[in-house]
C-alpha cells in the first residue's frame, strides 16, 4: 500500500486492510511504503503497527516516486500471493474474496472500475490511454490503472520491474502479457476520495506517452536503448550441453568457455572425442552426473519435448547450475504444428509461449528471455503442415503407426544450394534475435536464471 501525504485516510485505509485480510485468509501482512510524505502519513502508520504486528512500514526520507514506493513493497512482502491498493480508500476492499478463488486459474487478477468518481476530463484521458496501451503492447485490459491488482509472487519475480512513476500499472501488465501470464479481470467497485487530492496531474500525460514509448522499446526492442539485458556468465564459462549427440552444437560453445557435452548414447564420445577442447559425459537430462552447481551454462537444445516430464528435467539442469547460474533450452512451437517429423522424432509435445514458462517456473527457475525463431521459414512450414493434416484428413487417415512410412523433412536438406540457403536464412535470423524478441517462429527459445538464494 503506497502513501504519500494521506494523513487523513491511511489509518482508515490500514484498518479496512487488516480486516479484509483477516477474514480471508489465516496468513497475512500488510505493507505501506511511505513515499517521503510531508504530513504525518509515517507516524500514523508507526502507531497502528505497534498495536498491529502484522502492519510493516516502509518509510523513504524524500519523494522517490509511485513506481519505486510499489517496487519495495514488492520486495518486501513475504507471500505468495501479493495484492495491492493505494492508501486514498476508493476501492472495497472485501471484494478481494472474490478475487482468491480465480488465482488458482490465472497468475494475474486484475480489477477495472465499474463506475469511475473521476473528474470526467481524466475518465475520458484514462479511456484514450487503456486503448492505447492494449494497441501497443498487445494486453487487452479495460483499466490498466485500476489499482486493484492480485499477483502470484513468481510474476513480480519474473518480470523485474524497472518504472519509477505512475506508469508502473502499465509495465507490470505489458511485461506479465509478454512473458505469457494468464490475466483475468473483475470489476471492482470504485467510490469518491475521502480526504486529501490525487496527486496524478495533467502535466503527467506527455512524460507518461514518452515513458510508453521508451517501455515498448525496452520490452521488444531492448538494444536500441542499451537495454538488452546479457546475464552475467563468468569467462571463461563452465558448461555442459545436454542432449548433444556427436557435439556439433556443443561446439559452437566453445568460445564461452570449457564445453562437456553429455548425451545417452555412448555412441556419440568418439565424435565428441574428435573436437579439440571438449569432454563427453553419459547422461541424462533427467540424471545429469555432477554435483550441484558445477556449471555457468547448462543447455538444452531440443530436448524437452522428447520426455515425458520436461520439469523434472529442468529441475536437474536447475541444480547442476550455479546459482545465478544460466540455463538455455529451445523446443518446437505450437500444438497445431505438429506434423510427421513430430511423428518421427517422437516427441511427446509441442509448445506455447506460456507453456514453456510456466514449465521454467515450475522447476524453480527464473525466466529471462522467451523468444520464437526460425520466424523467416514460418509460413512456408505452417503452409505445408497444415496442408498435409488437411489432405490427410480427406483421405481419412490418423496417425501413423507404422513410422517407416513417414519421410523425414530432413531429407529435404541434403548438402547443396538448398542447404546452403536454409544456413544463410538461419544466420540473418540469428542476427536479428541480437536485437529483438520475435513474435512467433517455428521453434522456441527460452534462456532462464537459478535463483541466486537456492
Amino acid at each position: 500500500m503506497p502513501a504519500y501525504n494521506e494523513e487523513q485516510n491511511i489509518e482508515g485505509a490500514l484498518e479496512d486492510a487488516c480486516e479484509v485480510a483477516a477474514s480471508v485468509t489465516p496468513a497475512w501482512e500488510v505493507i505501506v511504503v511511505d513515499d517521503g510524505s510531508k504530513d504525518t502519513t509515517a507516524q500514523r502508520v508507526t502507531r497502528v503497527s505497534q498495536q498491529q504486528d502484522r502492519v510493516r512500514l516502509i518509510s523513504f526520507p524524500e519523494n522517490r516516486g509511485y513506481g519505486v514506493a510499489l517496487r519495495a513493497g514488492f520486495h518486501a512482502a513475504r507471500g505468495d500471493l501479493i495484492f495491492y491498493t493505494d492508501s486514498d480508500r476508493q476501492f472495497d476492499l472485501s471484494e478481494l474474496r472474490f478475487f482468491l478463488p480465480v488465482m488458482e486459474r490465472t497468475d494475474v487478477a486484475i480489477g477495472f472500475r465499474v463506475y469511475r468518481y473521476d473528474p470526467v476530463l481524466r475518465c475520458l484521458l484514462s479511456w484514450v490511454y487503456n486503448r492505447l496501451v492494449s494497441a501497443v503492447f498487445r494486453a487487452r485490459v479495460r483499466d490498466v490503472d485500476c489499482s486493484f491488482k492480485l499477483f502470484r509472487r513468481e510474476v513480480l519475480e519474473a518480470i523485474d520491474l524497472e518504472t519509477t512513476d505512475f506508469f508502473i500499472d502499465t509495465e507490470m501488465v505489458a511485461k506479465a502479457r509478454k512473458w505469457n501470464f494468464r490475466i483475468l479481470q473483475k470489476g471492482v467497485k470504485h467510490f469518491p476520495r475521502r480526504a486529501g487530492e490525487s496527486s496524478i496531474r495533467a502535466s503527467h500525460i506527455v512524460s507518461t506517452l514518452r515513458t510508453v514509448a521508451r517501455m515498448w522499446l525496452r520490452i521488444y526492442v531492448p538494444a536500441l536503448v542499451g537495454r538488452r539485458e546479457r546475464p552475467h556468465m563468468r569467462s571463461p564459462a563452465r558448461i555442459i550441453d545436454i542432449g548433444s549427440g556427436g557435439g556439433a552444437v556443443a561446439q559452437a560453445l566453445l568460445e564461452f568457455g570449457s564445453v562437456t557435452a553429455c548425451d545417452i548414447d555412448v555412441r556419440c564420445a568418439a565424435s565428441v572425442a574428435r573436437r579439440a577442447g571438449m569432454s563427453f559425459a553419459y547422461g541424462t537430462a533427467e540424471a545429469v552426473p555432477f554435483a550441484d552447481g558445477s556449471f555457468d551454462l547448462v543447455t538444452a537444445f531440443d530436448v524437452l519435448e522428447h520426455l515425458d516430464d520436461d520439469v523434472k528435467a529442468l529441475r536437474e539442469m536447475a541444480r547442476v547450475a550455479r546459482p545465478a547460474g544460466l540455463v538455455a533450452v529451445t523446443v518446437p512451437a505450437y500444438r497445431w504444428m505438429w506434423g510427421r517429423q513430430d511423428e518421427i522424432s517422437h516427441h511427446r509435445r509441442r509448445y506455447t509461449g506460456r507453456s514453456l514458462r510456466q514449465a521454467i517456473t515450475d522447476a524453480g527457475l527464473i525466466p529471462r528471455r522467451l523468444t520464437a525463431f526460425n520466424t523467416i521459414l514460418f509460413p512456408g512450414i505452417a503452409a505445408v503442415r497444415i496442408t498435409r493434416r488437411v489432405a490427410k484428413r480427406l483421405a481419412g487417415g490418423g496417425r501413423s503407426s507404422d513410422l517407416s512410412e513417414l519421410k523425414s523433412d530432413f531429407s529435404m536438406t541434403k548438402p547443396g544450394l538448398f542447404n546452403n540457403l536454409m544456413a544463410a536464412t538461419f544466420s540473418a535470423e540469428a542476427a536479428v534475435l541480437r536485437f529483438v524478441d520475435l513474435p512467433v517462429g517455428v521453434s522456441l527459445l527460452a534462456l532462464a536464471e537459478r535463483p541466486s538464494g537456492h
